[in-house]
């Protein structure tokens, strides 16, 4: 009969942990995903005008269970194609199981509602509705292989999960219900979800000598000049809500936004110039931080 307090018992409880610290760290970076999620709090943070406290702390761990909640999704929906090209992932190497990745999935939602019921009724509220939405994208809105074939508006369809989590944060630093905010909130949180479009839309961006027959890209479905008109145009949007309608009119948000957008036109340019080299790399590495780009503005405007 095993014993469940025995030194092997330990062991193995040890070895699964082990495993989900490297699933954790292999899909779902701490250091890029922290800064990103501690830029994103700190952005709505600073916009609200309040003293740091156990909302923020709250909200902010919450956040990061939401985040990882939609990793484990991705996970497993992407699952048949990882057996194909990336074998390496935990899932397809068999580090854990489908069902255990299901498990922790169904932990974070309870936990990241357990978090902001905690707060507050209201931004438990809110965030129920984020989390029912966020299930909704996992099921694919109910609509199967059909829906993901059209790539652009199955990626943009999931990215709005992000106005109501921002939403959500904004209800719990401001104890209002999501249905009662001031205009500026609402319009700050569609800026969220153009930015995670941009990242979402850059990083599958590719030069004609880089895509794969087996991968998705926008590059693809809108050609090269597409993708890019694409992007920017979210950029130009994203930035003009910013200034013109939460308010961000400094001398400092004209010329720091300013030349964000400055530089995405350049290296927008640049990448539709080369056909080979390291363009599609550089333009999709600075499409994935722009988004840190604009929340760190977003936080200086409103310090100095």
């Amino acid at each position: 009969m095993q014993r469940y307090n025995s030194s092997e018992a330990d062991r193995e409880y040890l070895e699964d942990r082990r495993k989900w610290l490297t699933f954790f760290k292999e899909r779902f970076d701490p250091l890029s995903h922290l800064v990103m999620i501690i830029l994103f709090i700190s952005g709505h943070f600073s916009l609200v005008d309040m003293k740091i406290g156990v909302e923020v702390i709250l909200a902010f761990v919450g956040t990061v269970v939401f985040f990882f909640k939609l990793r484990c999704f991705d996970e497993i929906k992407d699952l048949d194609l990882d057996f194909k090209i990336n074998s390496t992932r935990p899932l397809p190497r068999g580090l854990v199981s489908v069902f255990e990745v299901k498990d922790m999935a169904l932990l974070c939602l309870l936990l990241e509602n357990l978090i902001f019921y905690s707060i507050s009724i209201k931004s438990g509220v809110a965030m129920s509705l984020a989390s029912l939405y966020s299930l909704i994208m996992y099921k694919e809105f109910f609509l199967g292989t059909k829906f993901r074939d059209k790539l652009t508006t199955y990626a943009t369809a999931h990215t709005l999960v992000t106005i109501l989590l921002s939403l959500s944060i904004f209800c719990a630093l401001l104890n209002d219900s999501i249905f009662n905010l001031d205009f500026k909130y609402y319009a700050f949180s569609i800026v969220s979800w153009l930015l995670f479009n941009i990242f979402e839309l850059g990083r599958k961006t590719f030069l004609a000598s880089e895509e794969k027959n087996q991968v998705e890209s926008y590059s693809k479905v809108w050609g090269k000049m597409g993708a890019v008109v694409l992007v920017l145009i979210h950029v130009c949007l994203a930035e003009y809500i910013l200034i013109e309608v939460v308010g961000l009119k400094s001398n400092f948000s004209y010329f720091y936004f300013g030349s964000c957008l400055g530089l995405f036109i350049a290296l927008s340019a640049l990448f539709l110039i080369k056909n080979e080299g390291a363009g599609g790399k550089i333009y999709r590495g600075f499409s994935s931080f722009y988004i840190i780009l604009i929340y760190l503005g977003v936080v200086i405007e409103r310090i100095i």
